[in-house]
């Protein structure tokens, strides 16, 4: 994982202030639906459930945001839940087809990564220096955690990007879901003024923006686009070289260092020579370096050591 660059613009307050004093978002305008609850069990099954049942009411570039969810979930539907107004949460529906000239399938894996590296961007320009953990989170510098992401596909042609972005924790620590749990305003104060109705739609707009930049890098399919755009984005996720552990099926553990990102977004971990055989067993490996090519669905709890 790797921190931010330097924030694009000062972090002056009255200067972020304005920012998020500007009205409805350009996505909006084009037509795209955003609706804001108070309250809801979980922006992304309310999605999901619209999505299917209502299609019509659900364009492209569409969101819903809440102010509190009384169920979230995570990836592997790991429980999340915060005081309300401490986080917002909310959902995005995504046709990869509309993205740029359009995000062909192969490269769908890529987006919770995209939308993590363009969080990473975004908080930058608003004083707060972030770094991206494979698969699907934004940590703060200080390595607690800022956002969760998460991405589901409905159907053959749509796809909701969820997501948590911890906004304000009071000061007083007492709110926080986990001690391994950060803030916005931890990091820049001001940021606790902005209210989480303007921080959502911000958000949605920079995400569906940040993914459509995306499109446009590797659409059409040329190789050397390609790979170019992967070595980008393995720049911003990982750290070459870092000493991991993760937890793999049937209570087995790996060990090694990172060695980058694999054409799909997956992990290349080369193994440490310690290890048991047979906790490699059944992992894909790169024929040429014996590197083992993991996606999130195989490993998760990575940590560095």
């Amino acid at each position: 994982m790797t921190t931010s660059s330097e924030p694009i613009i000062p972090a002056d307050p009255q200067r972020i202030r304005e920012r998020f004093s500007t009205g409805l978002s350009d996505d909006t305008r084009r037509g795209a639906s955003r609706l804001w609850l108070p309250s809801v069990d979980s922006t992304q099954r309310f999605l999901m459930r619209e999505a299917k049942e209502h299609p019509e009411f659900w364009p492209h570039a569409s969101g819903v945001g809440a102010n509190y969810q009384t169920a979230g979930h995570g990836r592997r539907g790991n429980a999340w839940q915060a005081a309300p107004g401490a986080s917002v949460s909310m959902s995005i529906l995504l046709k990869p087809a509309r993205l740029g000239p359009g995000l062909q399938a192969q490269y769908w894996p890529w987006i919770t990564l995209v939308a993590a590296a363009t969080l990473v961007d975004w908080f930058g320009e608003l004083g707060v220096t972030a770094q991206v953990k494979w698969p699907n989170d934004v940590l703060g510098s200080d390595g607690r955690k800022l956002v969760g992401i998460l991405a589901q596909v409905v159907d053959d042609d749509r796809v909701i990007l969820g997501l948590g972005i911890n906004r304000d924790f009071g000061g007083s620590g007492q709110q926080r879901p986990v001690d391994t749990a950060a803030a916005l305003s931890d990091y820049n104060p001001v940021l606790a003024t902005v209210g989480s109705r303007k921080l959502a739609d911000e958000a949605m707009t920079r995400l569906v923006a940040g993914l459509e930049t995306f499109a446009e890098r590797v659409n059409p399919p040329n190789p050397d686009r390609v790979e170019d755009e992967l070595r980008r984005l393995s720049r911003l996720i990982v750290t070459e070289g870092q000493y991991i552990s993760g937890e793999l099926p049937g209570q087995r553990r790996l060990t090694g260092w990172i060695r980058g990102l694999g054409d799909t977004g997956s992990l290349l971990v080369e193994p440490d020579p310690s290890l048991p055989e047979d906790t490699l067993e059944d992992l894909p490996r790169d024929p040429d370096t014996g590197w083992v090519d993991l996606t999130s669905a195989v490993i998760h709890h990575v940590r560095p050591r």
